[in-house]
């Protein structure tokens, strides 16, 4: 885990919204100073079962086929690196969450995977929280 990274959201690329697997995905990009870049997936289902069928299937692409369970991460969950970046993917009931770094800076030390799920899993549960008691 690394705090040095600076994401900020890329404004030239507006969020992009889609249907895919019986939810509702929305996707927002985000680059930093180095270079890197980064998308996090934010998809919502109707239901926790259909959420879960979505992720398995996910998971069962070729380019998760070496991803692993983070057991500090609410589960299910699995972390990948490779040829194609860095991945997180988590489903809490009916909500799926990916975090993809396909490039990242050298020249800070550090995946920045780690910090990054973990923020998306925050602003996650602040928002079920704030959508709780409005």
């Amino acid at each position: 885990e690394t705090s040095s990274f600076t994401w900020q959201r890329d404004t030239k690329q507006a969020p992009q919204y889609i249907e895919r697997g019986g939810g509702e995905l929305a996707t927002v990009f985000y680059s930093e100073p180095g270079g890197g870049v980064m998308q996090m997936i934010f998809g919502a289902f109707p239901s926790a079962e259909v959420g879960k069928a979505y992720y398995d299937d996910l998971l069962s692409q070729s380019k998760f086929e070496d991803a692993k369970p983070n057991d500090t991460f609410p589960t299910p969950n699995a972390f990948g690196q490779g040829t194609y970046g860095s991945d997180a993917v988590f489903i809490q009931d009916d909500l799926f969450i990916r975090v993809s770094i396909p490039a990242f800076s050298s020249t800070v030390s550090g995946n920045p995977l780690i910090g990054v799920a973990r923020a998306a899993l925050k602003f996650v549960e602040e928002a079920k929280a704030a959508s709780f008691t409005s």
